[in-house]
């Protein structure tokens, strides 16, 4: 991408926050995942059109 996206400050303390997170605590908004779920939607979705253009130079 070539900008600069910032520092994140306290990372361990985010990281320490979502390993200590427990399922419940995702399932009744206590730990949000809104942001991790927009990076796990674009994830998959970059991977599904991956695996298709995969798929069709094979069947070529």
């Amino acid at each position: 991408m070539g900008i600069y996206q910032g520092a994140l400050d306290f990372k361990e303390s985010y990281a320490k926050a979502f390993y200590e997170a427990s399922v419940e605590d995702v399932a009744n908004g206590t730990y949000e995942i809104s942001k991790l779920r927009t990076v796990l939607d674009a994830l998959f979705t970059t991977c599904c059109a991956m695996s298709t253009d995969v798929l069709r130079r094979e069947s070529r």
